[in-house]
């Protein structure tokens, strides 16, 4: 209703045979059409272009993307995901996976979000029209304020721990972002109508939304390897309702800006990548990890959750001078 190319985009597909004259006379490198030729076409035939080119991953040979594309569940290409016996992945600087990976694993909720995406409903004149996009914030508003009290009083740095089971309840989490996603589309026609934030700014509700939805994915996979970690900031409580502080740009007369709380509220810490990573691993045809720094071997293998029993590992000598190496030793840093 709102997107001239999301409107029939399949049946434009299908009529205007968009994905083989996708795949036809490219002028580009050969066999693989260019971003302006994908543009091309779907302002000719008004398709999504982002829609037409995930719908020809399912005849490419070769796709080349950022780490994300395979192994963050919330972006993973479903055209491969469903298919994983198909591929064969090379995964380049796989050194830098375990760390992407365990970020995956550990999205984060933060009440400022919450606060912010009731107030900025709450004064509409069409109140009845948003207040279940209302009563839905102030209700996660609610549920991270009583995660923040269990945080105790003497806890350093404003911080405490829990287990899974201890931390916070999965039927609570589960419920709230079941609500989002039910009131998904209703915001979009919203939003589409009468927009409510300015033009690149950030939209709180979409953020807090966004944000539940992934930790309700991450918790449906998370085990032991998973903590919950609730934070408050040192003006948690103040940060509302402190007087705002004075910004003054050169030329331009003072404004006042809102603190902003951007601490307060859970993070789940996923500590070991291996539990995400090993379906995926073992899931493909074959896989191929390389990079400069992947020893020790055993180390990596298992952060990577690759199979032991599959495993080749080879090694070749490094091309750079030894002498040029800088080998230091400080004891007085702790590699635990």
């Amino acid at each position: 209703e709102r997107c001239d190319y999301a409107a029939d985009y399949h049946d434009k597909v299908r009529s205007g045979e968009l994905l083989d004259r996708l795949w036809a006379g490219s002028e580009g490198v050969e066999g693989a059409p260019t971003v302006d030729e994908v543009v091309s076409l779907s302002r000719e035939h008004k398709a999504c272009p982002f829609a037409l080119t995930l719908d020809g991953v399912e005849q490419a040979d070769l796709v080349i993307g950022d780490f994300n594309y395979l192994f963050d569940p919330g972006v993973r290409l479903a055209q491969v995901d469903n298919q994983l016996s198909d591929w064969v992945v090379i995964v380049d600087e796989a050194h830098n996976l375990p760390d992407r990976a365990m970020g995956y694993g550990s999205p984060e909720v933060l009440l400022s979000h919450a606060e912010q995406a009731g107030d900025l409903l709450m004064d509409r004149p069409d109140f009845a029209r948003v207040r279940p996009f209302v009563e839905l914030a102030e209700d996660a508003a609610d549920w991270l304020r009583a995660g923040v009290a269990r945080i105790p009083q003497n806890a350093r740095d404003g911080e405490a721990a829990f287990e899974l089971g201890e931390g916070l309840d999965r039927r609570e989490v589960r419920e709230l972002a079941d609500r989002f996603d039910g009131l998904a589309i209703d915001y979009a026609l919203l939003s589409a109508s009468e927009p409510l934030v300015p033009q690149g700014e950030s939209d709180p509700w979409l953020e807090l939304a966004r944000s539940m939805i992934r930790l309700r994915s991450a918790l449906d996979r998370a085990g032991e390897e998973t903590v919950s970690l609730w934070r408050k900031d040192r003006r948690y409580g103040r940060a509302r309702h402190e007087p705002r502080q004075q910004l003054s740009l050169v030329g331009s007369p003072a404004r006042e800006a809102p603190i902003v709380d951007h601490t307060t509220g859970l993070r789940l810490l996923c500590r070991d990548p291996s539990g995400l990573l090993r379906p995926i691993m073992e899931g493909l045809d074959s896989v191929v990890c390389m990079s400069a720094t992947l020893t020790p071997t055993d180390f990596y293998a298992r952060l990577l959750g690759l199979d032991a029993d599959r495993l080749t590992v080879l090694e070749r000598p490094s091309p750079f001078p030894p002498e040029n190496r800088s080998v230091m030793v400080v004891p007085s840093v702790s590699t635990q």
